[in-house]
């Protein structure tokens, strides 16, 4: 910054202080104040109009004047504002006489509206900011200081009678924020010491050393005890304001030095009187002697000398002015010191009280440090025996591993040196080829084997029992959702679909005229099979508008025209008139497409329902997906595939080729290398960029390949959608020889695209048939992660459910893969397929075996393991610690032990106390066998590392919002609302806690008010605490809640036990419904006591909630800070960061992808 130089703006002939208004006939720390205020104000006025509100003698307004375009300075007084006027005459400057509550100006004509020590004067506050909101323009900023009533008028201070109405700090951070939307609180103490500044601009909190007495400083982030308060206050964002020094004089002598000096000055000017007197007195007796010597020459020289005397007495009259004028602004000075030496004295004895009691505290506190001592010494000598103990089982189930794994090696190796292994070879190798004809062989050799050995009758019972259990457990998950074990509804048999045995009914196609999608299919003859196609929108009609373009590549008819014009309405018939082959067929009908979305489909398709409207839905929630397409099945039902892989070598799978569709590796949302042209839809702005498919790939094949490449080399995804279904015959378009016809082209196109885009397979695909599982979700360069957990979480019925999906959504948004393993293995038609959709694998009943099994198959696939809650943990921890190569991390939500201590010693149970301790002994050995657990607030991470500091435990943000309520007002009513899962004992207890003793004591002042017990799973005892004014709901959906948000009062969460930070106060926050809590429920969570009510006892909560019940700004306020509170505590991307943290590990070579944004419904 260059160095500026600001004449300092003085009246010439000064007002007389009055004892409160600074005028310059005074000096000291009032002068110091005042000019220090209008220095930092005089930075934001340049080229300003700006009016100054109490501007007295008028020096600041001056001193404002010289930057600014123009300044009115109003004061109260009119003597005063005629000594302004008189003293300051500049062009830009000019002051008039008025009330701060009658402001005589002109109606939003200011930029800047400056007031300084004026609001305390004024007893209407409300009608002072009306003022100046009438005054400032919309973009207008508010430079306002206040006494802080606290310190200024503190216990011991005495009253400033000028004063009519101080405002403490909150008061006055209130009032500005009811009127403005962006307030900057800033402290002015005035004080004598030294100042150390970085020559650069530091990001540090500022040190503040404060001398206490004479042995002790205290070090503080600001100066303590600021009796100023100075505010920024527009409804526009504010600019930077910089912290200021004002530098009155460089030496720090301006106490005793200062007034010893002064004395000095008053004695020398009375000694120079005394002089003069003596000096007048000789005069005088020379005019006497001369007169009695009657000379003339002596008249002469008394003439001139009683012109000497008389100027003589003008200067002894100057100099006796000038000597009480000091001695009156000295004896004031030593007045103000006496009283503050006074208050010192006051304060210094109050000091030494408190240090008293201190003293007595520490002594009791090393006496108890003594203790804690021994116990920790004791406590870490078991710790030691403990980690020794678990290092010594680690090592033997590595050793028993190790020997295992040899006899495993020894075993297999003997069995592939035997006769019947090499024999076997070839059925090995026919079992590759067709999994199929291998899984029949398998199960025919079974039958063979059951047979011989009497097993057969007792087997098929078996299998009987087993599906109808299967039956029974799908009934009841809703009579709307569809056996996992049967082909989906629409599925046709082979017998079905020949073609020779249709009959060609004519129907009508209801399309529209204003499609969504445009629907191409290619065709060359084949009216059968098209007409099969067509006919399968008829029968399952999508919601979204469509058009449909059939594209007929100049099929050479014997001697008629095509019947499908004639017989099927409502699609436009296109007739090329050159054969232009399937690629340019394509392209040519693309640009007739209208719609929003291009849907290509295959003339040997069927669509099923639901088969448009999904791939619509993918493409509209998420703008990142450039093109999508469907699952393939085969007429019987069997899976053809489920999006495709690429190789390295530019070979390709379609994955799930003859599996079952239903099994959970299909049913997920997820990123693929290509999806088959057989069924795929494309944004048309995007297909058009691309200029649609490459001509080189012409006639046919790997150009839906060659397309999904672009289309992610563009920037966009491609994305599997496994709720569209196709019936895809195969083989009736192009056949199945790749050595005649079309089918010759697939060999040639797989060069073109190897030697086209060599560089991305080298990057991102693995070698042909390499890491299978990883090449299926395109995990090359992402890690994987799979989350285990006790269900499905249920996001709108726990707070550990919603706390685990928003951990899965911030992991997806970090570019992990993420498989999530239920420990019931259960399927929920709702929750399961949300997780789906999100693109998560669920491995539930769908997967036939166990996790041992399944680990055993995807287990090099996967990098990291999160397992939630300490009883999952220690079911999975066996199998997981056989697997050296996963990272295992614990997901604790809160500590367990606490809370059910915490239980214990409320309800006097001693049989939960004692489970508490075995908990607390589970989750410790949880934390030295896991490589790193999470919890969800740094209080429960450092009680942790506390009891097992050499673990790895962190904490992470715990829940997220997109966004947050803002209210813009008052919700009139009386209803309390406690919403929870009430099958968690804490919150059974916190129902009683509020309807026993909380809604009386409130009832006394507002009868009519009502409490809404909201959540899923409520108890009998809940159940039972409904009455006239309490109503239990029960379980309700998002929406449902989100309207009890909006129509109640008050929130609260009174809770008396329990751990971790809890989900239904972040939720409370993120709607901005006012609310109270106890410390249980404010727990783990950083400066939540200075937004809102935090109490233990029953009265303090209910009165908390009577002042949100009346006071109607109060509840405003409070719902504005709580909006903003949750919007910088809890929002996505703090969470994902925290996670992302928490996550990584230094010996990791993951090449992470960057992250993007999930699509917000």
């Amino acid at each position: 910054m260059t160095p500026k130089i600001i004449r300092r703006e003085q009246a010439k002939n000064s007002l007389a202080f009055n004892g409160e208004r600074f005028t310059s006939d005074i000096s000291g720390q009032i002068e110091v104040e005042h000019y220090h205020r209008y220095l930092m104000a005089r930075q934001f006025c340049t080229d300003c109009v700006v009016l100054d509100v109490a501007s007295g003698e008028g020096y600041g307004a001056a001193m404002i004047a010289q930057v600014a375009q123009f300044v009115q300075g109003v004061d109260i007084d009119g003597d005063t504002v005629n000594h302004a006027a008189r003293e300051f005459t500049r062009p830009n400057l000019r002051f008039a006489c008025g009330d701060a509550t009658k402001l005589p100006v002109e109606d939003h004509s200011f930029d800047r509206f400056l007031s300084f020590e004026t609001i305390e004067h004024v007893e209407d506050h409300d009608a002072f900011l009306s003022e100046i909101k009438r005054s400032l323009r919309s973009d207008g900023l508010l430079i306002i200081s206040s006494p802080d009533k606290d310190v200024y008028s503190a216990v011991g201070e005495p009253d400033n009678p000028f004063h009519v109405h101080e405002l403490t700090r909150i008061n006055f951070l209130e009032l500005l924020q009811k009127n403005f939307r962006h307030v900057a609180l800033l402290i002015q103490k005035p004080m004598i010491g030294s100042v150390i500044l970085a020559e650069e601009r530091s990001n540090c909190a500022p040190l503040v050393f404060e001398k206490r007495n004479a042995d002790y400083f205290e070090v503080l982030s600001q100066p303590s005890h600021a009796p100023y308060l100075i505010a920024f206050a527009s409804d526009e964002p504010l600019p930077e304001i910089p912290d200021s020094f004002y530098i009155h004089r460089t030496d720090l002598d301006t106490d005793m030095t200062e007034r010893l000096a002064q004395a000095r000055r008053a004695i020398e000017a009375e000694q120079r009187l005394n002089e003069t007197l003596d000096r007048v007195r000789e005069l005088d007796a020379a005019q006497i002697e001369c007169q009695k010597n009657a000379d003339i020459s002596c008249l002469e020289d008394v003439e001139r000398y009683r012109e000497e005397a008389a100027q003589l007495r003008n200067e002894i009259e100057r100099a006796y002015q000038e000597l009480s004028s000091r001695d009156a602004s000295f004896m004031a000075k030593i007045s103000q010191q006496q009283s503050h030496i006074a208050s010192l004295h006051g304060r210094q004895m109050h000091a030494e009280a408190q240090l008293l009691i201190a003293q007595k505290r520490l002594r009791e506190t090393e006496d108890l440090l003594e203790n804690i001592e021994i116990h920790q010494t004791s406590a870490r000598e078991a710790d030691s025996r403990a980690w020794q103990a678990d290092a010594e089982a680690s090592r033997i189930l590595v050793r028993r591993l190790s020997d295992e794994l040899e006899q495993a090696r020894n075993h297999i190796n003997a069995f592939q040196r035997s006769l019947s292994w090499r024999v076997s070879a070839p059925i090995r190798v026919a079992a590759r080829i067709s999994p199929r004809s291998a899984r029949l062989a398998r199960m025919a050799a079974k039958a063979v084997w059951w047979t011989a050995t009497g097993q057969l009758a007792h087997r098929l019972r078996l299998r009987r029992a087993y599906h109808e259990a299967i039956t029974q457990e799908i009934g009841k998950a809703g009579h709307d959702s569809v056996s996992a074990l049967a082909p989906p509804d629409g599925y046709i048999s082979s017998e079905k679909i020949e073609a020779s045995d249709m009959v060609l009914a004519p129907f009508v196609i209801p399309t529209s005229h204003k499609p969504v999608v445009s629907v191409i299919i290619p065709a060359y003859g084949q009216d059968a099979v098209t007409y099969r196609c067509l006919r399968s929108f008829a029968d399952h009609l999508p919601d979204v508008p469509f058009e449909i373009i059939l594209a007929d590549d100049a099929y050479p008819y014997d001697g008629h025209e095509p019947r499908l014009p004639e017989i099927v309405s409502g699609v436009r018939h296109i007739r090329h008139q050159n054969n232009l082959g399937f690629l340019e067929s394509c392209n040519a009908a693309a640009r007739l497409a209208v719609g929003e979305y291009i849907f290509f489909l295959n003339n040997d398709t069927e669509i099923l329902k639901n088969s448009l409207d999904a791939l619509v839905g993918l493409l509209d929630r998420d703008p990142s997906v450039g093109m999508t397409g469907s699952k393939l099945v085969y007429p019987d039902g069997s899976l053809q595939e489920a999006g495709g892989i690429i190789w390295g070598d530019a070979s390709g799978w379609n994955w799930g080729r003859n599996g079952d569709p239903s099994q959970p590796e299909f049913n997920y949302t997820r990123e693929v290398d290509y999806i088959s042209g057989a069924a795929i839809m494309i944004r048309r702005s995007l297909f058009e960029a691309l200029e649609g498919f490459d001509p080189h790939f012409a006639p046919a094949y790997y150009e839906d390949t060659d397309l999904a490449f672009r289309v992610r080399n563009a920037g966009f995804k491609v994305v599997y959608a496994p709720r569209s279904v196709v019936i895809h015959h195969e083989g009736v378009s192009h056949g199945t020889d790749l050595t005649s016809g079309i089918k010759a082209r697939q060999a040639i196109n797989q060069k073109l695209m190897c030697d086209r885009w060599r560089d991305v397979l080298a990057d991102n695909h693995y070698p042909n048939s390499a890491d299978l599982y990883r090449a299926v979700d395109r995990a090359r360069n992402k890690r994987v992660v799979l989350v285990i957990d006790h269900y499905v979480p249920e996001p709108d019925r726990d707070a550990g459910s919603r706390t685990i999906t928003n951990v899965i959504e911030c992991l997806i948004q970090s570019g992990f893969v993420v498989k999530f393993w239920p420990q019931n293995r259960a399927y929920s038609p709702l929750y399961t397929a949300a997780l789906q959709d999100m693109g998560v694998e669920v491995v539930d009943h769908r997967w036939h075996g166990g996790f041992v099994e399944w680990l055993d198959e995807r287990g090099d696939s996967i990098d990291l393991v999160l397992v939630s809650r300490p009883s999952i943990a220690f079911e999975f921890l066996p199998a997981l610690c056989s697997r050296p190569n996963l990272k295992l991390i614990f997901y604790g939500h809160d500590l367990h032990f606490d809370r059910m201590r915490r239980e214990a010693k409320l309800k006097g149970d001693k049989a939960l106390y004692r489970a508490s301790n075995e908990m607390e002994q589970l989750e410790r050995r949880l934390w030295r066998l896991f490589d790193r657990s999470l919890y969800l607030s740094t209080v429960e991470r450092d009680h942790a590392l506390s009891l097992e500091p050499n673990a790895d435990i962190r904490a992470v943000v715990p829940y997220c919002y997109r966004y947050s309520r803002r209210r813009e007002a008052v919700v009139e009513g009386q209803t309390i609302l406690f919403v929870a899962g009430f099958a968690h004992p804490p919150n059974e207890d916190a129902a009683h806690f509020l309807v026993e003793c909380i809604l009386p004591l409130v009832q006394q002042k507002y009868p009519d008010a009502r409490v809404l017990l909201v959540g899923s799973h409520p108890t009998a005892a809940v159940m039972g605490l409904a009455g006239p004014s309490v109503e239990v709901t029960g379980w309700v959906s998002d929406d449902h809640l989100r309207r009890y948000y909006e129509t109640s009062r008050v929130a609260i969460v009174p809770l008396r036990f329990g751990a971790g930070v809890k989900g239904k106060v972040v939720e409370a926050l993120h709607y901005g419904l006012p609310l109270i809590t106890t410390s249980i429920g404010a727990e783990g969570i950083e400066g939540l006591e200075q937004i809102l009510c935090i109490s233990d006892s029953a009265q303090d909560l209910a009165n908390g909630i009577i002042t949100l019940l009346s006071d109607d700004e109060r509840w405003l306020a409070q719902s504005c800070a709580q909006t903003e509170f949750a919007e910088k505590k809890f929002s996505f991307d703090a969470m994902r960061k925290s996670l992302e943290a928490a996550l990584f590990f230094e010996d990791e070579h993951v090449e992470i992808i960057p992250s993007v944004e999930l699509p917000v419904e």
